[in-house]
């Protein structure tokens, strides 16, 4: 975390990772992430890249995430969040997308309430599956 203001303050980082199954599989990891926080405002984001190659194909997925996070008063913040995950990024179908909207309350210390609502779009196929999840997080 790199603080460039008193209310500014940045992040990066990256990883790579690979593992070899014993059937011959590889798998590299190559991901990336960043930060970005202004006064009450948070913004988070990471990208990563699958790379996996089995008996000579090699496919190349692909994962994102973006989070935005406001808090209108201690205690009380508003998520908005974006996910995307494309398995095969070769091909032109099979991505998944997500959007995300919610708030975490803390009515007390140490106990946290999310109720989030996520829209998700498939592709090619557009199916109902919304979703809606209520987090509860106790923090000893």
């Amino acid at each position: 975390m790199f603080k460039v203001s008193e209310d500014v303050n940045l992040g990066i980082g990256g990883d790579v990772f690979t593992k070899k199954d014993a059937s011959g599989a590889k798998t590299t990891l190559f991901g990336g992430f960043g930060s970005f926080s202004y006064e009450n405002l948070s913004i988070l984001g990471e990208a990563d890249l699958r790379e996996e190659t089995v008996s000579g194909t090699k496919t190349t997925g692909l994962v994102t995430f973006v989070e935005v996070d406001y808090v209108v008063i201690p205690g009380l913040d508003l998520k908005l969040g974006y996910d995307f995950y494309d398995p095969d990024k070769d091909l032109e179908t099979g991505a998944m997308s997500k959007y995300s909207f919610g708030v975490e309350f803390f009515p007390i210390s140490g106990v946290e309430v999310r109720p989030i609502y996520s829209i998700v779009k498939d592709d090619p196929v557009n199916i109902k599956n919304d979703e809606f999840q209520l987090l509860l997080h106790f923090y000893l």
